[in-house]
């Protein structure tokens, strides 16, 4: 838009125009953002340059759809009378729209938008400007008088003391304003003072002369009719002075009319104007400016008059004292029609709901703020109205049925009243409206979240659906109390969306006293049967989560994707007490779908959090993918592969060989191998392994604490194979096909979107792809064999990369091999291999050549009993990687449970989780054994 409003010839002015009898419509041809924006100014025919501001809303309004370039049509509510002048003109609101958060993302629409206004105030500067320029050089000299009152005597003239402005020499000063011009006489001055007033008051209006009091104090004045009456001292009578003259009825707080008066006062038509010192009694801060109007004011902001007609209130901004709220510190006075009142009244006459000094008030039914889309005041600040209410529902902002938009909200603080209750840890109770707060479909808002404190919902997001969404909205955050779900961003029809929106700081916390009401949660995403499940790339940035850890409840947990949430992001939260994990991420279908994957935290600070919240995410129903990571200063753990090509002793027509801790999988076999069974099928050229058909290079990895992986590779020519992840438990059986638990039906493996019966069971990409993928395993996968196999079109693998997101800090990733290893290259011994060997396994027949020989001595040494050698067992070692080997008492033993091992006498025996101090081992197979070659001659 902006590249169509050249600053320049644009006026942003239309008219004047001369009316019709009865005409409505009026065009403009500038370009407009809100209604706000423009004025429009009416002037009687018969006084053409008396120029009145029209209301927007009620006396006008906007059919054009804004925003708008080519301009558009004011239309009146009322026919104008024939004669009357009108002009429409630009007065651009001068507010900025656009401040990103430092180091955050500028959204393009908003600062383009912002960049719009920005044309239009040049564009209206230059006009006004202008015309100011126009003015003066037609003046003559342009000298304007700076005057001042002196007194002569009773009298009060008025004396020029300067000029400024003008051109030229400048006039004479010290001259005063006479009948006949300036005048150095000050005798000749006029008076401006008039003549000395009967010091009245009035009193107040009764329907005739008989009705007046018997007596009566100077000054006492009473309106009776039309007429006047004052009580005269000298003849200690009332006196009538004659008809009232039309204007405005002042009253001042010692006479004490206030708004609920006016209605039962018998005050005379000509009056059209009532100031009130109060609305109930004086000085209870509801008095009010009204004026009189003929037909009765669509807004509650109104009072009936005894004359037919009624008293509109037209102060500029509405206060809910006008509407007789008052400060209940106790809160034992249901107001809620008052404020309902007040609300109302704002959105009828496009105010803004105004709070000039704290307030404590009682809403025991729920009300409702909701102004239309177009007619949003920028600024609305309730933060001094502290609301209680004693049920569930209290404020909510905006419509299910409308959008709003770019505006500034400060909620009220919003507390229950008496003992709080929670309504059942369901979804049904998360769609509630037992809430403190609920915002209905925001777009570009800034809202400050005041205390809220009490109930089963705290405060709500909400997109209704229907094209309704909230969606790039800025909140900050004062504190949320006492709440079975603080924070709810839901979805409640289809067609809508929760979307990119910023939440910065604030706490969200229980107390001891509703330790007994079981689970609660700091921040829910969820959304109904029928809306979107998407609701994604929304931000938290230090968010405070202290929920308590009560033994009534399974679940004080910062987080929960309720079927819905994907790339949504916390960046360092501070976590005090709970229970369970930092998030549960439940997907609610058996297969991988678009709710509760892909979301990411980087922890901040926690103290007393549970030992699951370290886990990071509990995924269950399907979700997968979900990142718990530590802060950048702490490394997050990685096995690189290194190029492949230097692991495969193929080249060409050699059978391949691989060396630790790869291995081989070949067509169907669940077996893994240290030989190819192919040359052709797998192959090691100069840059990369070529892997073809059903065939798969892959590790073994440990996966009993960490349950979330991405794999990542680098390919030649994008061949990228299939992703393959087969599931194993703790007694090495295959896991494959999906799990049955009481959260529903989902794969061992989730985010890999298809099961395949190859190598015995697995996971495996639907399609060749050369893409990074982020997967999840379920608790019981203890280990895993992970890589590529050769899909569709062949696999040209350059080198892999696995990352771990544990919950807990660790720096490495425990990977591991089967025992059908063969080194790709000869290896060497100074010595029988049995005691001078390289760790690694062993084939039989394989030759060990000699590191020395010599004449006399053994050329090398053959491999007769294949199986491993290791390190030799150690008393009161530390063992921290699952799956090293240890030679002991002839045996090899692998590491099931990292710990420490026992002072004296290690693993023994042939069976599995052998017990040894902290540690535990399962038997491999006996010790490698080797046999000497002939000796050189």
């Amino acid at each position: 838009m902006s590249a169509i409003l050249p600053i320049g010839p644009a006026a942003r002015i239309a008219g004047p125009y001369t009316a019709t009898a009865g005409q409505t419509v009026f065009t403009f041809a500038f370009a407009l953002l809100d209604a706000g924006d423009l004025t429009v100014e009416t002037a009687p025919a018969d006084d053409p340059d008396n120029w009145t501001p029209a209301t927007y809303g009620t006396e006008w309004s906007i059919p054009t759809a804004l925003p708008t370039v080519a301009g558009g049509s004011i239309v009146f509510a009322l026919g104008r009378a024939a004669g009357t002048r009108v002009r429409i003109v630009g007065a651009a609101v001068i507010a900025n729209t656009q401040d990103p958060l430092p180091g955050g993302r500028v959204e393009s629409g908003p600062l383009n938008r912002f960049f719009d206004r920005a044309t239009i105030w040049a564009q209206e500067a230059r006009r006004d400007i202008g015309a100011a320029l126009a003015l003066l050089k037609t003046a003559a000299n342009g000298w304007t008088p700076i005057e001042a009152v002196e007194s002569y005597g009773e009298r009060r003239v008025r004396k020029i003391v300067d000029w400024v402005g003008g051109l030229g020499a400048k006039p004479a000063i010290n001259r005063y304003v006479g009948a006949a011009g300036l005048t150095a006489n000050v005798a000749q001055a006029v008076d401006i003072r008039g003549a000395a007033g009967g010091g009245v008051k009035i009193v107040g209006t009764v329907a005739a002369v008989e009705d007046l009091p018997a007596s009566g104090n100077v000054g006492d004045a009473w309106v009776v009719g039309e007429n006047i009456y004052v009580w005269s001292s000298v003849t200690s009578s009332w006196t009538n002075l004659g008809p009232l003259m039309e204007g405005t009825l002042e009253t001042s707080n010692h006479i004490g009319l206030t708004s609920v008066d006016i209605d039962a006062r018998n005050i005379p038509a000509p009056v059209v104007n009532i100031s009130t010192s109060g609305f109930a009694s004086p000085g209870d801060g509801g008095g009010a400016q009204w004026r009189s109007v003929e037909t009765e004011p669509a807004h509650p902001g109104k009072r009936p008059s005894l004359f037919g007609r009624w008293w509109e209130l037209y102060n500029n901004v509405y206060t809910p004292q006008h509407f007789g709220v008052f400060d209940d510190p106790s809160m034992l006075i249901d107001q809620s029609a008052r404020v309902k009142d007040w609300f109302d009244a704002c959105v009828a006459t496009g105010r803004a709901p105004h709070v000039e000094r704290p307030l404590n008030v009682m809403v025991e039914t729920p009300v409702s703020y909701a102004p239309v889309a177009n007619a949003v005041p920028k600024y609305i600040n309730l933060a001094r109205l502290r609301i209680g209410s004693p049920s569930g529902g209290c404020i909510r902002f905006g419509s299910p049925s409308s959008a709003m938009y770019l505006a500034t909200l400060h909620t009220p603080q919003i507390v229950r009243v008496g003992t709080t209750v929670w309504l059942p840890d369901e979804r049904a109770s998360m769609l509630s409206d037992d809430a403190g707060l609920i915002l209905y479909n925001l777009i570009s808002f800034r809202v400050h979240v005041g205390a809220i404190a009490g109930f089963t919902i705290g405060y709500a997001l909400e997109s209704s659906g229907g094209s309704f969404y909230s969606a790039y909205n800025t909140l900050t955050f004062s504190s949320t109390s006492d709440c079975r779900y603080h924070e709810v961003l839901r979805c409640t029809g289809s067609g809508g969306f929760v979307n990119e929106n910023t939440f910065i700081g604030g706490r969200r916390g229980n107390y001891a006293t509703v330790n007994a009401l079981g689970n609660s949660y700091g921040t829910v995403i969820t959304s109904s049967d029928a809306g979107y499940k998407g609701n994604n790339t929304n931000r938290w940035y230090s968010p405070c989560y202290e929920l308590g850890a009560p033994a009534s409840a399974e679940y004080r947990t910062p987080v929960l994707l309720d079927r819905t949430g994907v790339y949504n992001y916390w960046h360092l939260p501070r976590h005090e007490t709970g229970k369970g994990p930092f998030g549960i991420a439940d997907n609610g279908s058996g297969a991988s779908s678009n709710g509760g994957c892909l979301n990411e935290v980087i922890y901040g600070y926690q103290a007393g959090a549970g030992a699951d919240f370290y886990k990071g995410w509990h995924q269950r129903g399907g979700a997968f993918g979900n990142i718990a990571r530590h802060p950048t200063s702490t490394p997050q753990p990685k096995w690189q592969s290194g190029p492949m090509v230097q692991k495969i002793s193929a080249s060409g027509g050699t059978t391949a060989r691989i060396e630790a801790p790869y291995f081989f999988k070949a067509n169907t076999a669940a077996t893994p191998l240290a030989v190819a069974a192919s040359s052709v099928a797998v192959r090691a050229n100069a840059r990369c392994v070529q892997i073809e058909g059903q065939n798969a290079v892959l590790i073994e990895v440990d996966t009993s604490n960490t349950k979330t992986w991405r794999l990542s590779g680098a390919f030649v020519a994008n061949r990228g194979g299939r992703y393959f992840v087969q599931a194993f438990d703790a007694a090495g059986a295959v896991l494959s096909g999906t799990a049955t638990d009481e959260w529903g039906t989902e794969p061992y493996v989730k985010g890999l979107s298809a099961t395949t019966t190859l190598f015995g069971g697995g996971y495996q990409s639907s399609s060749d792809t050369p893409s990074a993928i982020i997967f999840t395993v379920r608790d019981e996968v203890a280990s895993m064999h992970v890589g590529y196999h050769g899909g569709t079109n062949g696999c040209a693998l350059v080198g892999f990369e696995l990352e771990a997101f544990p919950g807990t800090y660790t720096s490495s990733i425990g990977v591991t091999t089967p025992l059908v290893h063969v080194s790709s290259t000869r290896r060497t011994a100074s010595a029988n291999p049995a005691t001078s060997g390289v760790h690694g396994w062993y084939t039989l027949g394989e030759i060990i050549g000699s590191t020395s020989p010599t004449s006399g001595t053994p050329a090398g040494w053959i491999v007769s009993a294949g199986a491993a050698l290791a390190d030799a067992w150690a008393g009161s070692a530390a063992y921290a990687v699952a799956g090293r080997c240890v030679v002991n008492g002839g045996n090899v033993y692998k590491l099931r449970t990292p710990g420490t091992s026992a002072s004296s006498g290690g693993p023994t025996g042939t069976g599995v989780a052998i017990s040894d101090g902290t540690c535990e081992w399962d038997y491999v197979c006996p010790k490698a054994a080797f046999t000497a070659l002939p000796n050189m001659p």
